[in-house]
């Protein structure tokens, strides 16, 4: 039988807690109810089967078998040998995202099997927040081996990789429920420092009135002089020292090809109707981000050039004592950032 097992599997295999069980043949995987997890450190919040056998080790991973006989199934792949013993398991991994590195180049680097054995990859969206997916199927014993996979980022630091795997022959009946999972799924983000969002350091100042050219992946930008840019891979962010939750971002996502406004049509599930803009000449959409919390202004566009589609999210704090004063100043700036936006 042709081996389609990767060295990669043991990696993600080792982020996880497991241990052996023993027993036979065990019962064909079945979901009739779901319960939450959620990750203390990362926020992740992901609904699994009640029942299942779990493990979870806080702000990495989240696991769950379908039984313990399936749990030693899965433990010990590589075991042609033994009798195939029907079952499901579902895995949660966050993984660093390294300096330089795009969600595209998790999905090449962390797939548990072979290659060949993988759909090409298609954009989805997770909890409003685009995202890659992937399903995989290849002969198993006396029969199949079938998965999805999911990858994405809400904050350009940590990639959620979520996965359901299935021994058997009940994929097509656990499908639904794996899409309820994804559907109603939270992402995790990297663990931040506090901020009190109605605290505003007086003393700093406001945006400046004199602007200076700045750059990103594929574009230039005009900034007001008193603003320090973070530059990280294909993620440009860049926020005054007066209020850190006012600023702007602006990253390169994944399109796989799909014109700009069919993928418009695809985020108006989670955003909302979208309006029809442009950023620097190109075509763009402009959705209200809902999720953004109260007395928090928050856009996200969308445009395409060279072939990239990037994303522009602009939030700033309207809220508390200096609303009057800060968010007519910054909403000002914001607005004339991206005018100034071209590309390259």
């Amino acid at each position: 039988m042709k081996k389609f097992f990767s060295k990669s599997l043991m990696l993600i295999c080792a982020a996880l807690i497991a241990t052996s069980c023993g027993g036979q043949k065990g019962p064909n995987p079945e979901i009739s109810e779901l319960t939450t997890y959620t990750d203390p450190a990362t926020k992740m919040e992901i609904k699994y089967p009640k029942g299942w056998a779990k493990g979870s080790d806080q702000g990495h991973s989240f696991i769950a078998y379908s039984s313990p006989e399936a749990k030693k199934e899965f433990l010990d792949l590589n075991n042609m040998d033994a009798e195939e013993v029907p079952g499901a398991r579902m895995h949660f991994v966050t993984i660093k995202l390294e300096e330089g590195k795009t969600v595209e180049d998790m999905v090449n680097a962390t797939r548990p099997f072979e290659t060949s054995t993988y759909s090409t990859p298609q954009n989805v969206t997770i909890d409003g927040t685009p995202a890659v997916k992937q399903t995989i199927s290849f002969p198993f014993k006396t029969t199949n081996f079938n998965g999805e996979l999911y990858y994405a980022t809400k904050d350009s630091q940590i990639v959620n990789v979520i996965m359901f795997d299935v021994i058997g022959d009940q994929y097509d009946a656990l499908k639904p429920k794996f899409q309820e999972i994804i559907s109603s799924m939270k992402l995790g983000v990297a663990k931040q420092k506090k901020v009190k969002v109605d605290t505003v350091n007086k003393e700093l100042p406001l945006p400046s009135d004199k602007f200076v050219a700045s750059s990103g992946t594929g574009f230039s930008i005009q900034i007001p002089d008193n603003f320090v840019p973070n530059k990280s891979g294909n993620t440009y962010y860049v926020s005054g020292s007066r209020r850190s939750d006012c600023s702007m971002q602006i990253d390169i996502v994944p399109h796989k090809g799909k014109q700009l406004n069919k993928i418009a049509e695809e985020f108006e599930t989670s955003y909302g109707k979208s309006s029809k803009t442009s950023i620097g000449g190109s075509e763009a959409y402009m959705f209200s981000n809902p999720k953004a919390g109260r007395d928090v202004d928050s856009k996200l566009y969308f445009t395409m050039h060279n072939g990239k589609m990037y994303r522009v999210v602009v939030s700033f704090y309207k809220g508390g004592e200096n609303k009057g004063e800060d968010a007519k100043v910054y909403r000002a700036t914001f607005s004339k950032m991206l005018k100034s936006i071209k590309w390259s």
